[in-house]
């Protein structure tokens, strides 16, 4: 699996899509016709705009949680956890 900062190869691309494939919408490419005019290519785009959320944000979150180290998941649950409420409390009285 590639690391932050460096490219990512198709052979990730793939390996995620067999990670967290079953779990999301698939959502189609879509051909924008004045883009490929303009750049004498085929361009088209993930409409990511269906996935429940609305976002891309979906995949990435799947993928990184599905290649965490069993280390990574405690430090993830640990640092997660509420020691105190997120709610302001009111004063008694």
């Amino acid at each position: 699996m590639a690391t932050t900062g460096s490219l990512i190869s198709l052979d990730d691309v793939y390996h995620a899509r067999e990670r967290i494939g079953d779990r999301l919408h698939r959502t189609p490419l879509l051909r924008s016709a004045t883009l490929s005019d303009q750049v004498g290519a085929d361009l088209r785009f993930k409409a990511e705009l269906f996935q429940r959320t609305g976002s891309f944000k979906p995949r990435g979150v799947l993928n990184k949680l599905a290649t965490l180290t069993d280390e990574e998941k405690r430090r993830s649950r640990r640092e997660t956890t509420p020691k105190q409420s997120p709610m302001p409390r009111r004063p008694k009285g």
